[in-house]
């Protein structure tokens, strides 16, 4: 019989930094709308409605479909809980194998990523922002920009605040 193996998961923080405070307002406010995704997911899904019609709701209100299925992942983890009131903007995407990292959030290199914006008119935009990581982390960060850039290594990312 074979034995299952056990995936493994490696969490690396960084800090961003910001060039100007209209970008920052502008990532704070789609952290904002995700946040309120999540708990719209959540409560769709305490109320039994299928997948695919909390897909089409979120996608609606969020405006990109990739960001609404991570928003429906998110209130899955919290679906055993009675209530949910989350506190703190986040904003989360997942990677999938088909895509290069992540469609959402991309590490371009070790210290810049870039965060899709999504607008109601489908002309999305990417906002450009320097990140720092640790130094023990950077080579690290080196080979997942790597294998990510070659569509090996899909990733899922988080922003949130400390």
């Amino acid at each position: 019989m074979a034995r299952k193996t056990q995936a493994e998961y490696v969490t690396i923080k960084g800090r961003l930094k910001f060039d100007n405070k209209e970008d920052k307002a502008i990532l704070f406010y789609t952290m904002r709308v995700f946040k309120e995704s999540v708990e719209r997911a959540y409560v769709l899904l305490k109320k039994g409605v299928e997948d695919k019609d909390i897909m089409r709701k979120i996608t609606r209100f969020i405006n990109n479909g990739h960001y609404a299925l991570s928003a429906l992942k998110q209130a899955k983890k919290y679906e055993a809980q009675d209530r949910l009131k989350l506190r703190k903007p986040q904003l989360y995407s997942i990677g999938r194998a088909c895509e290069k990292g992540n469609r959402n959030i991309r590490l371009i290199d070790t210290n810049r990523v870039l965060v899709k914006i999504p607008h109601a008119d489908g002309r999305h935009r990417w906002l450009e922002l320097r990140v720092r990581f640790g130094r023990r982390y950077l080579p690290l960060v080196k080979e997942i920009v790597d294998l990510a850039s070659r569509g090996e290594l899909p990733y899922g990312a988080t922003i949130a605040f400390n």
